[in-house]
């Protein structure tokens, strides 16, 4: 959610439907579609002064876009990529599909039955154990789980050093209580 601060005609009211952009200059921060704004009046015009309006917007990253058309499709047993990319050329406008991570499994049949397209690549990427996200680009990447491994290969907790910076736990008996006591 964000809120927009526009005097008089300065620049254009934001609707329902725009695109929502965020960048630092060079990385794209965010990228989606409006989905409602509520208007609000701060200031009247007075003394010259322009009117002074404020919008607070809802704003959702590109699946919203991915599910304007439902799936209706059984699919064979085939390569998980090959119904992924599918689905996006079919089912998407304006999207794009990529496939990271080598050749994907072969996964049995997959009946869709009025799905959305987001629903239904996420029964594929389940069923193939990979998993799929859409960028700021409308680009819908697919990538093999291995791919996301943590940085440091095996770790031996007894004499890791690079993740802990301590040499072990502290011991207390602050706030330690031990009596028994017995009621009538």
């Amino acid at each position: 959610d964000f809120e927009i601060r526009i005097s008089a005609a300065a620049i254009s009211r934001p609707q329902a439907g725009n695109i929502a952009r965020w960048s630092d200059g060079a990385t794209k921060e965010f990228e989606g579609i409006i989905v409602s704004v509520t208007p609000y009046r701060v200031g009247a015009p007075t003394n010259g002064q322009p009117d002074v309006w404020h919008y607070r917007c809802h704003a959702i990253d590109y699946t919203f876009l991915l599910d304007r058309i439902l799936v209706k499709k059984n699919y064979a047993a085939q390569l998980a990529s090959a119904m992924f990319t599918d689905i996006i050329n079919v089912f998407t406008t304006g999207f794009t599909s990529h496939v990271h991570g080598g050749p994907t499994p072969t996964i049995s049949e997959v009946p869709l039955d009025h799905v959305y397209v987001s629903e239904a690549l996420t029964q594929i990427a389940r069923a193939s154990g990979w998993y799929w996200y859409v960028d700021f680009d409308r680009n819908v990447h697919f990538h093999a789980s291995e791919d996301s491994v943590a940085p440091i290969g095996d770790i031996d907790l007894d004499t890791e050093t690079r993740i802990f910076s301590f040499e072990g736990p502290s011991e207390t008996v602050e706030q330690i209580k031990n009596r028994v006591f017995l009621k009538d």
